[in-house]
C-alpha cells in the first residue's frame, strides 16, 4: 500500500491534519487505536473568545475563530453532520468590583465586539442561587467533537483509509525519500498521538506538562439551551438535550480513571450555583496534551525530514487545531 501521508493518531489534531491534506489532493493513511483516555473522546469542544475574570481576548482569537467556523462547517458539509453550536456565554458577576469591571471592558476598543455590558438575564436569575448579575460573551460556540471524530473516522473506514491498531515502533523503516510501516509506504509520517506523544522514541525531551481533566454530563429540564453557564464551573448545552459540566486540572497524572473526590467537587459547584433539580448521567476523565510553555507542536524531525509531529493543542485545543493544521498541511507540502 503506498500513500503520501501516513498519520499516526486520530484525535483532534490527526482528523483535521488529515482533514486539510486530503482537501489538498492528497493520499492519507491513518492509524489509530482509539483510546478511552484520549483527551479528545470527552471534550466539552468549547470557544470562549474571552479568557478569565480580568476579560481579555482569548490570544489569537481574532484569527482562530473565523478559521475554526469556517472549518467545521465545511466538515458538517462533508460528513452530514451537526458540529458547530454559537452559544453566548453567561458569566457571573460576585460583586459591584467585577460588574463596574466589565462594564468598563463592554467599552474598550477591541473586546466590546466580544461583550455585552447588560445582558438579558431574567430568565436566568430564578434558576441560579446567589447570583444577580451576569457579563455575556458573545461569538461562543460549542463544537460535537466526539461526533466529528467516529464520523471522520466512518469516513476514512469506508475508503480504507484507517487502520485500527496500536502503532509499533520497531515496524517502521525510514528512508531518505520515504517511511515504510508493515505494508504500508508512505512519502512521510505525521504523529498526533496527543498525551501518549511524550513517550514517542523519536520526539524525545519536549516539554510536555500533560493534564488530566474530568467532565460530567448531567440532564436538567430547566436550564438554558442556547446558553453557556459560568460560575465555580462550566454548563454547556450539547445537541443531545444533556449537558457539559466541568472541568479541572490534575498536572501529570498517575492514571486516567474518574475520581470520585472530583465529582464531589463538581456536584457541590452546582448545588451552590442552580437554583433547579438536576441528574449526573456520566462522569468522564481524560488526559490533555499541554506543553509546559503551551507552545503548539509543529515539528519536522532534525533528522528525518519525512517525519514529523502535530501536538500540544492543550485545553484550547477545539480553537487552535483548524488554525494551526491548516498552517502545518503547507508546511508538509
Amino acid at each position: 500500500m503506498q500513500t503520501d501521508f501516513l498519520i499516526v493518531g486520530q484525535g483532534l489534531a490527526g482528523t483535521l491534519l488529515s482533514y486539510e491534506l486530503m482537501q489538498c489532493g492528497f493520499d492519507v493513511q491513518v492509524i489509530d487505536n482509539q483510546h478511552f483516555e484520549a483527551a479528545t473522546s470527552v471534550a466539552g469542544g468549547l470557544i470562549n473568545p474571552i479568557t478569565g475574570r480580568r476579560i481579555v481576548k482569548t490570544e489569537h482569537i481574532d484569527e482562530l475563530l473565523p478559521q475554526a467556523k469556517s472549518t467545521y462547517q465545511d466538515l458538517e458539509k462533508l460528513l452530514e453532520i451537526p458540529l458547530w453550536q454559537e452559544l453566548n456565554v453567561l458569566w457571573s458577576l460576585s460583586n459591584i468590583k467585577e460588574e463596574n469591571d466589565w462594564y468598563v471592558r463592554a467599552n474598550q476598543v477591541g473586546i466590546k465586539d466580544y461583550v455585552v455590558a447588560e445582558p438579558e438575564i431574567k430568565d436566568i436569575l430564578t434558576k441560579v442561587k446567589n447570583i444577580t448579575s451576569f457579563g455575556e460573551v458573545r461569538h461562543a460556540a460549542q463544537v460535537n467533537i466526539s461526533l466529528l471524530i467516529s464520523a471522520f473516522a466512518k469516513k476514512l473506514l469506508s475508503e480504507n483509509r484507517l487502520l485500527l491498531e496500536k502503532f509499533d515502533f520497531d515496524a517502521l523503516t525510514i528512508d531518505a525519500d520515504f517511511i515504510s510501516y508493515k505494508n504500508i509506504k508512505a512519502k512521510k509520517i505525521v504523529f498526533c498521538e496527543g498525551h501518549r506523544g511524550r513517550f514517542n522514541p523519536l520526539f524525545q525531551g519536549l516539554n510536555f506538562a500533560v493534564a488530566k481533566g474530568e467532565s460530567l454530563i448531567i440532564k436538567a429540564e430547566d436550564l438554558p439551551k442556547t446558553r453557556i453557564l459560568k460560575n465555580n464551573i462550566t454548563i454547556c448545552p450539547l445537541p443531545d438535550g444533556t449537558f457539559w459540566t466541568g472541568s479541572n486540572y490534575e498536572w501529570n497524572p498517575t492514571d486516567t480513571e474518574p475520581t470520585e473526590s472530583i465529582r464531589n467537587e463538581f456536584e457541590a459547584h452546582l448545588n451552590d450555583f442552580l437554583n433547579i433539580p438536576y441528574q449526573v448521567v456520566a462522569h468522564h476523565a481524560a488526559i490533555r496534551p499541554t506543553m509546559k510553555d503551551r507552545q503548539i507542536l509543529t515539528l519536522i524531525h532534525p533528522d528525518f525530514p519525512n517525519v514529523a509531529m502535530f501536538n500540544g493543542l492543550g485545553t484550547k485545543g477545539t480553537s487552535l487545531a483548524p488554525y494551526w493544521a491548516k498552517y502545518f498541511a503547507k508546511i508538509l507540502l
